[in-house]
């Protein structure tokens, strides 16, 4: 069945159900009332009768003197006379001490001879004559205490059972609307959370309604979907083939063009062919460094795993960190280190190692001449060194709450925040005025980027002032 169709049907149902159980009930007690009502007049009838022989007497509405009493103590309970005489002064009553009052006699010669029958009572007026006029009145009144009560029974009884039927028809509406919508919504929306997170899922649901129209849309679309991902998997990794293939097949001419050169440099000895001679050799250094960068980015994008391993921090970075000053001393460059850092990290020692690399021929290849290089790894425990500025302090701090930080800071020209929102794509190379040495392949920072993800942490890059700064974090094992 159609949801919309079933939705109009339940909604009929509801809206029906209490309507016609309150009928039922309302029925039920109506007829218990008749048929009571029925019984409690020819029962009152022989009653009155039973009051009426004593009450004719005329001589109590002549002279009253108080000391008849009409019922027994049994009748009390449920009945109740009153005695009036023909101005309509009170001279009796059985259910009050009180007799000082008058009743209109216009209403109080209304209605004799009627039973005035009412919900809680009923009640009879008639006149006493004595030659032809009218010298009192009496009044009797028996009370129905059983039948307000057996009433009043029943209407707490329909009132329960209506609300009893009330919950049920909602309750069976709500799980209604669980297994016809809820649950196969439920079903639909976990699937696809499962579908999103890669998982290979069935939807078990055999319903024609919209919801199972619905879900094999999501069939559909999910087969369609991992069809094309296959696709895009396999152009994907002949892609990957190719370029590895390539890189791997310029290698080796390469290294045999580069090796040629040489000696003929050595052996040619001519200042005029020197110049060409060189400009070989950096070209095929150029080239060298290109296919090698461009087969670990290829890597580094794709599935591949790495090979992690849990280290200890401060060995790590002092064994990668080795030599370094050198390099920087050969450059004229002052070059100034703090490594503070304590902990376990899961890490791909070989992705660290070329990360801190790029990052530090990065800075090397960027800073002005005679300009200053600062490396900086710490953990939580440790404070910065005083040579990073307040804006940048607060920054790494915020980050060292929960990371370890590397840091690489260089003096230089600034960088344009135009490049820096483009400096981690790859094959990006920002303004060569930045820098009077050879330029890169432009995929130094991409690689940094991409090994940064690959360990779970952060990049963050900032140039102000001639000064540049680069924040890497690493998630700590032990913490």
């Amino acid at each position: 069945m159609k949801i919309k169709r079933w939705l109009i049907i339940s909604y009929i149902l509801v809206i029906l159900s209490p309507i016609v159980t309150g009928t039922i009930l309302f029925t039920w007690i109506s007829n218990y009332d008749k048929d009571i009502k029925l019984e409690n007049y020819l029962e009152n009838t022989s009653r009155f009768s039973k009051y009426e022989e004593k009450l004719k007497d005329p001589k109590i509405y002549l002279d009253y003197s108080g000391d008849y009493d009409f019922l027994s103590e049994d009748d009390k309970n449920y009945a109740e006379i009153r005695l009036y005489n023909k101005y309509g002064y009170s001279i009796y009553s059985s259910g009050s001490k009180s007799m000082n009052y008058i009743v209109n006699k216009e209403n109080l010669y209304k209605n004799f001879y009627d039973i005035k029958v009412g919900y809680k009572a009923d009640s009879l007026r008639k006149p006493v004559f004595l030659d032809n006029q009218i010298i009192g009145i009496y009044e009797i009144t028996l009370n129905k205490n059983d039948f307000v009560k057996e009433v009043n029974k029943r209407t707490l009884l329909a009132v329960g059972l209506f609300a009893l039927n009330f919950i049920i028809v909602l309750f069976v509406a709500i799980k209604m609307i669980d297994k016809k919508i809820n649950n196969p919504l439920k079903l639909l929306i976990h699937s696809m959370k499962r579908f999103a997170k890669g998982e290979n899922i069935e939807i078990d649901y055999s319903s024609k309604d919209e919801i199972g129209e619905l879900i094999l849309k999501f069939d559909s679309m999910k087969d369609q979907i991992e069809e094309n991902n296959y696709k895009l998997e396999i152009e994907k990794n002949s892609k990957e083939y190719m370029i590895s293939a390539i890189s791997h097949d310029l290698k080796t001419p390469l290294t045999s063009i580069r090796a040629y050169t040489e000696i003929i440099k050595d052996e040619a000895g001519n200042e005029h062919t020197k110049k060409y001679e060189d400009i070989i050799l950096q070209k095929c250094d150029y080239m060298k460094d290109m296919l090698e960068d461009l087969h670990l980015y290829t890597l580094l994008t794709s599935d591949y795993k790495g090979e992690f391993a849990e280290v200890e921090g401060e060995e790590l970075f002092q064994m990668i960190t080795s030599g370094y000053s050198e390099i920087f001393s050969q450059n004229k460059l002052d070059y100034q280190e703090e490594i503070n850092i304590k902990g376990n990290y899961l890490v791909d020692v070989k992705s660290m190692i070329r990360l801190m690399d790029n990052l530090i021929t990065n800075a090397l290849k960027y800073s002005e001449d005679r300009g200053r290089v600062f490396l900086g790894i710490y953990s939580k425990e440790f404070s910065l060194s005083t040579i990073l500025d307040s804006k940048t302090s607060k920054l790494i701090e915020d980050f060292k709450k929960e990371e370890s930080c590397i840091i690489v800071q260089n003096t230089g020209k600034t960088i344009s925040q135009e490049e820096l929102k483009d400096i981690l794509e790859p094959f990006y190379k920002a303004d060569n005025s930045r820098s009077n040495k050879k330029s890169g392949t432009g995929l130094g920072l991409s690689i940094v980027k991409k090994i940064i993800e690959k360990h779970k942490g952060r990049l963050k890059i900032i140039s102000e002032n001639n000064t540049t700064t680069v924040i890497c974090t690493i998630k700590r094992e032990d913490d």
